[in-house]
């Protein structure tokens, strides 16, 4: 379910200097007023002025996008003036120019001739989870707050549609990738467990009770379904731990034919020819490469027949409604376009052209018959900021400051070091193997040291105990997973323990570096490194899932999170590190989400710190509230420090200062119209 690649747009500040100059104090103060205090009108005044003054130009660049995504916020239409007076007056600003196209392209403003143009399809593409209907008329989504339903929405009309009623609340199960058949008539989708099997089920739209079409042998999610069109046979490509397949399911229950088999983080997307005689996929160059290629091979028994090959990221190929042409994403120019290749039999039969520049990193739904493309916008801003707090109280001690750097709208995971003197966060730009590098720097200095792990998977790094080193979960490419030490100067990657892969889904390490702490769905787990011993120290009873944890300062105590969507529950519990009675210390109500988005322990290890959403939906759901809670049971104690979508808290080593993740997060289907040749925009 959490596996789509997530397009993350980023502008980039100017390298700070120990002493910044005046525009970019004022800039910090713009950015606070936008997403510290909400004060829109007051924020666009302030992008405004800095936008007219001359001087730093990389300023006034930064606040003219940021006076667009001000004026978007408002749903008002100078938001396309801002965008437009910065790709014309500030080209030079390369970084900023480039973000302020992507967004000319989503609001359908970056036409070109023959009537090109983007619309926005539909305003929640969260939860869109497979290609529209041939017409293009439906689009295929999964209702949360609804047991996780198969739902279809009519483009036109704005009408839903329930297919299938789900049961995710009572029993853990969900429905994830899916298919419209061509005749519009039938769905497929992925059915998963909560042990994590997972079936292809076929249903009528008009509903009726699903029927199972196959089960995967083992726990496999499904990451793309189309159907051929004849509309007798599925293409679906799943994975499993490491492995990837990619299958032909003839929906009269008979045998599927297997395409190809790999490993799991060779292959992004596939796609089926009209006629279904060829499947088109992008797979990485070599096992610790971003950069993808293009293969075409047989349907019929997996034989390559060409490759697409370039020294630049070429990805999700998609077929022509008509077959004659091969489009895919590709970063041959220095950003992200729509390219197509003419193809006959499976076989190039030209060079690739450049049918639409600067579409950014999109995650592209499928074509419908008269040649539009559908695909999803992640259009997420967030960022690293830091406040000091009162070490005993957690009172904030004043403002929340952003994270300088250059990396604004992409600054995720802040932790401190150790010494507590620098600061580690993910860089989340667009790439499409989804391994994002990290940044180490001082929290008031843009300058510090980019890290990319050389694994071909991995979570989120963290600090070794010493400083010296990182240490993440992953898979270097040789058959060896489990945690590794990471070089910060070479990302050279060296494995310490290889324990189950089960165990893998949070992991924290003690402060004395000889033990992890790590979680599966429903355990927690110690393990001892460099033995690899485990010793289960927790187990959740009923449907509740370990979502999180965190190790007290002196590595005695766990504290970690369950949530139980059954019996909307959200609770934070403590346990003893080495094993013990466990003890709940807060409990919420909640519906389908996680009320706590984000905790840690405070100096001392007598309370934690832990963020809170509001109740309900909207802007009251997503305001976030820091309390303290003292570990004894004592009642939650509020800091009076609120802001939006406060995630991944982090206190530092002597407690006086807080490093989070917060901002706005946001997705949207939109679609790519009269952008084909001729000759292959209609089947």
């Amino acid at each position: 379910m959490q596996r789509m690649i997530l397009m993350i747009l980023a502008g980039f500040l100017a390298a700070a200097a120990q002493k910044p100059d005046a525009g970019e104090v004022q800039l910090k103060a713009a950015i606070h007023k936008e997403e510290v205090d909400g004060d829109l009108k007051s924020a666009i005044e302030q992008y405004k002025k800095l936008a007219g003054r001359g001087g730093n130009r990389n300023v006034a660049a930064q606040a003219l996008f940021r006076l667009g995504q001000c004026y978007e916020k408002q749903g008002d239409a100078e938001a396309r003036k801002a965008y437009e007076r910065l790709v014309r007056e500030f080209g030079d600003q390369t970084e900023m120019a480039g973000a302020a196209r992507a967004r000319l392209s989503a609001l359908g403003a970056a036409s070109t001739g023959g009537g090109m143009m983007a619309r926005q399809a539909w305003p929640d593409s969260w939860d869109v989870m497979g290609p529209p209907s041939s017409d293009g008329r439906f689009l295929p989504y999964i209702d949360w707050d609804r047991e996780a339903n198969v739902m279809a929405v009519d483009l036109v009309t704005k009408q839903t549609r329930t297919i299938t009623k789900g049961d995710w609340k009572t029993t853990g199960n969900y429905a994830d990738a899916m298919a419209l058949s061509a005749d519009g008539k039938q769905i497929a989708f992925a059915y998963c467990h909560k042990d994590h099997s997972c079936e292809l089920r076929l249903a009528d739209v008009n509903g009726g009770v699903p029927r199972t079409l196959y089960k995967a042998p083992e726990a496999t999610f499904f990451l793309r379904l189309e159907w051929s069109g004849d509309g007798q046979r599925i293409l679906a490509y799943g994975v499993d731990g490491r492995r990837a397949s990619l299958l032909l399911i003839p929906v009269d229950g008979s045998t599927p034919a297997v395409i190809k088999q790999g490993d799991r983080n060779d292959t992004q997307f596939a796609s089926l020819s009209p006629d279904s005689k060829w499947v088109a996929l992008d797979e990485v160059q070599d096992k610790f490469a971003y950069q993808h290629d293009i293969r075409i091979v047989a349907a019929a028994g997996g034989a390559v027949v060409a490759v697409l090959r370039h020294a630049a990221d070429d990805l999700y190929p998609m077929w022509s409604p008509d077959g004659s042409m091969l489009l895919f994403l590709s970063d041959r120019t220095g950003s992200f376009g729509l390219w197509g290749v003419p193809v006959s039999n499976g076989v190039p039969t030209g060079s690739a052209q450049l049918l639409k520049p600067d579409i950014g990193g999109i995650m592209p739904l499928g074509l419908s018959r008269n040649g539009s493309l559908y695909y999803n916008v992640h259009a997420t801003l967030t960022d690293a900021y830091t406040v000091a707090i009162n070490p005993a109280t957690g009172a904030a001690m004043g403002e929340a400051k952003p994270v300088s750097g250059n990396n604004v709208g992409a600054q995720w995971r802040p932790t401190w070091s150790p010494d507590g003197t620098k600061l580690l966060y993910e860089i989340h730009r667009f790439n499409s193997a989804g391994r994002y590098p990290v940044l180490i720097q001082s929290p008031d200095n843009s300058q510090g040291m980019v890290v990319q792990p050389r694994l071909i998977g991995y979570g989120s790094p963290q600090w070794s105990p010493d400083g010296q080193s990182l240490l993440a979960w992953g898979a270097d490419g040789n058959g060896k997973s489990g945690i590794f030490r990471i070089q910060p100067g070479t990302g050279e990657a060296t494995l310490l323990i290889s324990p189950d892969r089960s165990q893998s889904r949070t992991t924290r390490y003690t402060p004395d570096g000889k033990a992890a702490i790590a979680t599966s769905q429903r355990a927690l787990m110690r393990l001892e490194i460099p033995s690899g011993t485990a010793q289960e120290l927790y187990k959740t009873q009923g449907t509740g899932t370990i979502v999180d944890l965190s190790i007290s300062p002196d590595g005695e105590w766990v504290a970690f999170q369950v949530l139980d969507n059954q019996n909307s529950k959200d609770s934070i519990l403590v346990i003893p590190a080495g094993g013990g009675q466990s003890r709940q210390i807060l409990e919420l109500k909640t519906k389908n989400s996680r009320r706590i988005p984000a905790f840690d322990w405070m100096a001392g290890g007598t309370s934690l710190l832990i963020s809170l959403r509001g109740e309900g939906s909207g802007d009251a759901w997503q305001m976030c509230e820091l309390v303290r809670v003292p570990i004894d049971g004592g009642k939650p104690q509020p800091t009076g420090f609120k802001m939006a979508n406060i995630r991944h808290l982090n206190v530092s080593p002597d407690g006086s200062r807080i490093a989070f993740q917060a901002g706005e997060y946001k997705g949207e289907t939109w679609t790519l119209e009269n952008f084909l040749p001729k000759t292959a925009a209609r089947r």
